[in-house]
């Protein structure tokens, strides 16, 4: 019994890792070159910081603009990683074996 059930988790985790590996291909294109408005959404990343002020002797609330973060190609890189997250636990028969074991302890 237990061995349909977790033949059909691997097959699920296939599955389901296709489907992420096709979805991130879709949004990288589509980020990058298709929809604009996905490229144009950049949210400017701030860092925020104490900062000690030698004259007034305190600590002073500071900001600066590290960086614009390229949100449409994060999420695609999101799919990705989770595509190869579901196929290293059902494709490499050693890594689902250790996956399939440490689900059996629960």
């Amino acid at each position: 019994m237990e061995n349909t059930v977790f033949a059909k988790l691997q097959k699920f985790n296939l599955i389901m890792g296709g489907l992420h590996l096709i979805q991130g291909i879709m949004m990288l294109f589509l980020a990058t070159s298709v929809i604009q408005k996905i490229s144009e959404f950049q949210p400017t990343i701030t860092q925020f910081y104490l900062w000690f002020n030698p004259l007034t002797q305190s600590l002073k609330l500071t900001s600066r603009e590290r960086f614009d973060l390229p949100f449409g190609v994060l999420v695609a890189v999101f799919l990705l990683l989770s595509a190869l997250a579901h196929a290293l636990v059902s494709i490499p028969k050693k890594l689902n074996a250790v996956y399939t074991a440490d689900l059996q302890k629960t």
